[in-house]
């Protein structure tokens, strides 16, 4: 199926290439009649990806189960996503990857954790679990309702950083109306102050073209069931060079404190679901193979549409930023 599909993008189909994408939607499990809108939530995967992970089920009762692809699954995100292979963690979402880092660090008592109003409860509470048991503050900075520079974004965070401040939390795009944070710009205030970096991506991977090189956070977290159409409960937790092996693991097993493992002792927790993460390789490999910039730019355009739409009927107000603002990705409020 992988190979078909990359045949079929050769010729570079446009994102307003109806037949093309009808070809794509024929590859997943969606009866023809049903409209999907909330990938925010939960992607649904092709067929292909389904058809993986049964795969590994089965081959696992028939007492065959297969190596997982350790290697392969780091590439083909290294990939799509710009970042070193060997700085990616695969824990189960979002939540669980910010509780990695927030319960992984070394922060003292009297600091303070600064995020926003915006903030998923999987990104945030995780901070709130820490400051309680710490003695920590969190700070939060009030984002605009609808941004409209990215210079408002990043005053509104940045007028919050303190002294005190010891880690930053913001998301790369807000789950409530779709806004893009300067991430690269708060990224670099927070390495030249000395303060910890912790992006929230739940939303990016497989929306949005994403460099975790260009915005080079300490951490960088993400649920690769939503956009990038991963099995449900596969996460990511991508880590900055200088933290593979100082930040302490939250889940202990064998090769914890193996620091010639990096990143990887983190993927060491005990008996887990492997036919999910080998789905998630597939997933990204269907990815791979249609393109970040073709995919991106599909998103793009249907928001677009949706966005002109919605402008049509009366009464409906929109809390997103506009699409000539560039500060929206794929999603509307």
């Amino acid at each position: 199926q992988l190979d078909a599909l990359s045949r079929l993008v050769v010729d570079g189909p446009r994102a307003d290439d109806e037949a093309f994408w009808n070809v794509v939607r024929s590859g997943f499990l969606l009866p023809p009649d049903r409209l999907y809108f909330n990938n925010g939530t939960l992607g649904v995967s092709p067929a292909v990806v389904v058809d993986a992970v049964a795969e590994h089920e089965r081959r696992v009762a028939m007492s065959f189960p297969p190596r997982l692809k350790w290697d392969d699954l780091k590439d083909t995100l290294g990939r799509i996503l710009d970042g070193d292979p060997e700085g990616f963690v695969f824990p189960r979402n979002t939540t669980e990857a910010m509780s990695f880092v927030a319960w992984g660090i070394d922060v003292e008592p009297g600091g303070e954790v600064v995020t926003t109003d915006h903030e998923h409860i999987g990104g945030r509470k995780p901070w709130e679990a820490l400051c309680a048991r710490r003695g920590l503050t969190l700070v939060e900075a009030a984002l605009p309702a609808t941004a409209a520079s990215s210079d408002e974004l990043l005053d509104a965070v940045w007028s919050q950083v303190g002294s005190n401040t010891r880690v930053v939390v913001v998301s790369h795009v807000t789950f409530t109306n779709g806004t893009v944070f300067p991430v690269e710009e708060l990224v670099r205030r927070c390495r030249e102050a000395g303060i910890i970096s912790v992006i929230d991506g739940a939303h990016p991977p497989g929306m949005m073209e994403v460099s975790l090189r260009g915005v080079d956070p300490d951490f960088y977290v993400s649920s690769p069931h939503k956009w990038l159409l991963a099995p449900r409960g596969t996460g990511l937790l991508y880590m900055r060079e200088s933290w593979r092996g100082t930040l302490w693991p939250g889940v202990v097993s064998g090769g914890w404190d193996d620091l010639s493992l990096g990143a990887h002792r983190f993927n060491h927790m005990g008996t887990m679901d492997e036919s999910r993460l080998a789905g998630f390789l597939v997933a990204a490999e269907y990815h791979d193979t249609l393109g970040n910039g073709r995919v991106s730019d599909r998103v793009a355009y249907l928001g677009q549409r949706l966005e002109q739409g919605l402008r049509q009927i009366p009464g409906i107000t929109l809390r997103s930023p506009t699409t000539e603002s560039g500060l929206r990705a794929g999603m509307i409020s």
